[in-house]
């Protein structure tokens, strides 16, 4: 995955600590954009962060193991109990610091990543 102002990817095997540490690169790296460049990627933020996870979280649905583009993917909570708020709302609100930090460790421990079609199927099945 290509990562805006900087010249290298992401790789799907990518140790998370390696990742964080690039990221970390391009967050440095944020001043020496323009103002219209930094108000770009900051209002891609939410897509450009669930581009990142997805790939870090293998790209694949873990039901049917389609790969699709990054809006048809969802994160599915393993746990509804654990869930303390959306995904959705989680790209958008959080600092960078206690979103990588934080918020990225906790997803990958508490949900796996489906795609839309395996997603619904998961949540048709509890409304009866």
């Amino acid at each position: 995955m290509r990562i805006p102002g900087l010249e290298t990817e992401i790789e799907k095997d990518e140790d998370l600590e390696d990742a964080l540490g690039r990221l970390e690169e391009f967050k440095n790296k944020l001043p020496q954009l323009s103002q219209r460049q930094q108000a770009s990627i900051k209002r891609n933020r939410g897509n450009y962060r669930k581009e990142v996870l997805v790939e870090l979280m293998g790209g694949k649905c873990s039901i049917c193991g389609g790969e699709y583009p990054q809006p048809a993917m969802d994160f599915h909570h393993k746990n509804p109990d654990d869930k303390e708020n959306s995904i959705a709302t989680l790209m958008q609100s959080k600092g960078e610091d206690e979103f990588w930090g934080k918020i990225v460790p906790d997803v990958r421990e508490k949900c796996i990543l489906v795609c839309s079609n395996c997603h619904r199927v998961l949540h048709w099945g509890r409304g009866k």
